[in-house]
């Protein structure tokens, strides 16, 4: 004869089920408790010791645009990884003297290195791009002397990359440092920064918008003398979205080569 089996009331069981998920929800309330308290109480004295010692940069990612496209899909404008020099202004004791020697080192005009170091004091914490896209080489150079470079840094970007060259140039545009001008004319519209590129002409200025993307942010830790030592919080910027043409990259090839 099998053992008689008491069947359980409903409401005891949602009863169960309840406490359940009631010590379920407590302990994940917990640990987000302890976390948080981690970040502003502990880490948070660590953060307010370095701020105080001027040992924390705050750099904007720059998102990768979105492609241009034609009709059938093909890659008109496109992304490729590049290397930006760029200086932090507040992190440069001698002016003259770092831009001496990076025209030693990479052959930069260092009247105009100075110049645009001086000028970025305004904002002493904003990087000043010094040169763009430069070679393996440069970068090799200024890395192996970097002891001697205080404020000065690579930072890995991307570059715009349009894949067939001149073709339908005049439909889509390029792109450019923003001016001044361009920088106050979208000041409150967006995260623009001095240094970014924007779209000047073309479908790359009519839809700045759609492929800029949203820029990311780190915070980093450097040394006395402006080196970067290790990435403290990081968040990943938003691509641009792709922007598809009605134009199809075969029949511009074939008007190209019959002019």
């Amino acid at each position: 004869m099998k053992p008689r089996v008491t069947p359980i009331p409903i409401e005891i069981e949602f009863r169960r089920k309840g406490v359940f998920l009631m010590a379920f929800v407590g302990i994940l309330f917990s640990v987000i408790l302890v976390r948080l308290m981690y970040m502003q109480v502990i880490k948070g004295e660590y953060y307010t010791g370095l701020s105080r010692n001027n040992r924390i940069r705050i750099m904007g990612i720059r998102a990768p645009r979105g492609r241009i496209l034609d009709r059938n899909g093909i890659v008109l404008a496109d992304n490729r990884p590049s290397y930006d020099l760029i200086a932090i202004p507040k992190d440069i004791t001698d002016i003259g003297r770092v831009a001496t020697r990076l025209s030693r080192l990479i052959g930069l005009n260092a009247k105009e290195t100075a110049e645009k170091i001086r000028k970025g004091l305004r904002k002493p914490y904003t990087p000043v791009y010094l040169d763009r896209d430069i070679t393996f080489k440069k970068m090799a150079r200024v890395e192996t002397e970097s002891y001697d470079l205080p404020g000065i840094s690579i930072d890995p970007s991307t570059e715009r990359d349009y894949v067939y060259k001149d073709l339908a140039c005049h439909v889509l545009g390029f792109v450019g440092e923003i001016s001044k001008k361009e920088l106050d004319a979208h000041r409150g519209e967006g995260d623009y920064t001095i240094g970014d590129l924007i779209g000047k002409t073309g479908i790359e200025l009519e839809c700045e918008d759609t492929l800029r993307g949203k820029k990311g942010k780190k915070i980093l830790e450097v040394d006395a003398i402006g080196r970067r030592q290790k990435v403290i919080e990081e968040s990943i910027p938003t691509p641009g979205k792709d922007v598809m043409l009605t134009i199809d990259k075969r029949l511009q090839v074939i008007a190209s080569d019959s002019l």
